[in-house]
């Protein structure tokens, strides 16, 4: 049984964190022209704007272009793929737990 505990305490916490993690902020190592962070918004929205705004203040000033809305896109897919990871197996745990609980439950009726 405490083995059963763990376990589901294991699932939830790994569920809690994946939501955590989408929920979180997701920002680039670099700065725009004023000197700010360049966010890319959360796993469950993504922001664009303010990466797209740093890259047409880039263009005006240098040759290159860093692609700040693909370093952003690659950030959000990225947090996206490992949050849902998490949460998958979280699930998978729970729902198998559950499934491991109602067997033991029917075991328990037919021995009655």
């Amino acid at each position: 049984m405490r083995d059963r505990v763990t376990l589901a305490l294991i699932a939830a916490a790994m569920i809690g964190v994946g939501f955590l993690g989408l929920y979180w902020s997701t920002s680039l190592d670099d700065f725009d022209q004023w000197g700010f962070r360049i966010t890319c918004g959360t796993g469950f929205a993504a922001d664009y704007s303010q990466a797209g705004t740093a890259d047409a203040a880039a263009a005006e000033t240098r040759q290159t272009q860093p692609d700040y809305v693909g370093q952003c896109r690659s950030a959000i897919w990225i947090r996206r793929g490992w949050t849902a990871s998490v949460m998958s197996i979280g699930l998978a745990l729970s729902i198998a737990l559950l499934l491991n609980s109602r067997e033991r439950v029917d075991d328990r009726a037919a021995q009655e």
